[in-house]
């Protein structure tokens, strides 16, 4: 009886060990976007982005959305996940007008 009580105390144990590392794994693996909204810089999960906001990126960051570049310099992305490209693919900028 001792060792039935003991193993289920240690595998609800386990289980919520493996709940919290789960969580934490799914919170790292979720993209999030520094953005200017209302003139304000906040950071927000990837899926709150919406149209009217700025996306603010910077080396090493991951893009949360879809977006125009309206401003940079000497700017590339590392597409190898999404088509298989290997070398940094080279962006240009789209004048707000021709979106």
């Amino acid at each position: 009886m001792c060792i039935c009580t003991f193993l289920d105390r240690y595998s609800r144990h386990q289980e919520t060990r493996t709940k919290h590392v789960l969580e934490a794994l799914r919170d790292l693996s979720a993209p999030c976007a520094l953005v200017i909204h209302d003139g304000v810089r906040i950071r927000i999960a990837g899926w709150q982005v919406v149209r009217e906001d700025l996306l603010v990126l910077e080396r090493g960051n991951r893009v949360a959305a879809d977006a125009l570049l309206l401003e940079a310099a000497e700017f590339q992305t590392d597409e190898s996940l999404l088509a298989g490209e290997a070398p940094p693919v080279g962006k240009v900028v789209i004048a707000p007008g021709n979106a």
